[in-house]
């Protein structure tokens, strides 16, 4: 499958940011992993609804949306998300956000929460 020009678009676009994110975090110091965050609409697929609220490296981002299936009519993103030595959320209330959002969106039945 070949991304359409406007999903290409915007793939493009998250790539950029997430370059932008990891040299900041380089030229700082920072430790950081990137919570995916899906769009949870009817129309997300299982596979992206699986990743919400959970945390990645940089690697496993690209490495996930480096196939164009994932990125045809994705609404998906990332966030970074602060992380100590141990590779522990800073502030660990974002994940549990996302876990909420999960759950109140998969109650409306829609067909990836099945």
């Amino acid at each position: 499958m070949i991304p359409s020009e406007a999903s290409y678009a915007l793939h493009e676009s998250r790539m950029r940011r997430l370059d932008q994110e990891e040299l900041s975090a380089k030229k700082f110091g920072s430790k950081q992993l990137y919570m995916h965050l899906s769009a949870l609409s009817p129309t997300t697929r299982k596979s992206h609804a699986e990743r919400h609220g959970k945390l990645f490296t940089a690697k496993q981002v690209r490495e996930f949306w480096s196939d164009p299936s994932n990125i045809e009519g994705c609404k998906c993103g990332v966030v970074v998300v602060l992380v100590d030595d141990l590779g522990k959320p800073i502030v660990p209330q974002l994940l549990d956000r996302a876990r909420e959002t999960y759950k109140k969106m998969a109650a409306r039945g829609y067909e990836w929460s099945q």
